[in-house]
């Protein structure tokens, strides 16, 4: 009996040891998978993904939703601080990193009339974000990818590129208007594209700009415009 009992004890020692090491293992495949989350900047957890195992939202409280681009390298966080600077130069786990962030605008909120998200570019840096939105500069490019897709409070956002556009100047970063001035504004947007896309923008639409750096010419901008349609 004593033998059965010393068995015994022995057999559940085992299985608790088992147990403990299946446990420390799989805490540390969520630290790992954690580690490359922050670093590969994922998209964003959604009701449309939520079989993912961690919500990178929870990594800062600046991330407000992602922005994913069919064709091209754009899947990302998108993050909000308190000025247009700090996520110059800082990774969306708030550590400095050269890459920076997308980022809106801080100025925005998620209703207004026009959206507007930065990231960097560079001519030999590829891996810059925002650096495939140098494909746009191809119409046969556009016509085959012509959606952004975002994804804010939970909810996927689909928005049509309505005008590619390589500008200097800081006009295109106003984004409050009356209705005379949102008017002329896409007009504006219409005329300086570099193409004609065909899609009519009108007062009652939200528009989204994309603004990267651009080199030809020196010291300039490219700007993807997009007009909300779901």
């Amino acid at each position: 009996m004593k033998k059965n009992k010393k068995i015994l004890i022995i057999y559940s020692s085992i299985i608790f040891f088992a147990l403990f090491l299946l446990i420390i293992k799989k805490e540390n495949i969520i630290i790992k998978f954690k580690k490359e989350v922050i670093n590969d900047y994922p998209i964003i957890i959604t009701k449309e993904n939520k079989n993912n195992e961690m919500d990178v939202a929870s990594i800062n409280n600046n991330i407000i939703g992602s922005i994913k681009i069919n064709g091209t390298n754009i899947n990302y966080p998108i993050v909000q601080g308190n000025d247009n600077k700090y996520y110059l130069n800082h990774s969306t786990n708030n550590k400095k990193d050269e890459k920076g962030s997308i980022f809106l605008d801080y100025r925005n909120n998620l209703k207004d009339r026009k959206l507007l998200i930065y990231g960097h570019n560079s001519k030999t840096l590829k891996t810059a974000l925002f650096h495939d939105l140098e494909k746009y500069i191809d119409y046969s490019f556009y016509k085959n990818h012509k959606y952004i897709n975002l994804y804010l409070n939970d909810l996927k956002n689909e928005y049509a590129i309505f005008s590619v556009m390589i500008i200097k100047g800081n006009k295109h970063t106003k984004i409050n208007f009356n209705d005379k001035e949102f008017l002329e504004h896409i007009d504006w947007m219409n005329n300086e594209s570099i193409y004609d896309t065909g899609i009519n923008v009108n007062m009652t639409d939200q528009i989204l700009t994309l603004q990267t750096c651009y080199y030809k010419p020196a010291n300039s901008f490219l700007l993807i415009n997009a007009k909300k349609i779901k």
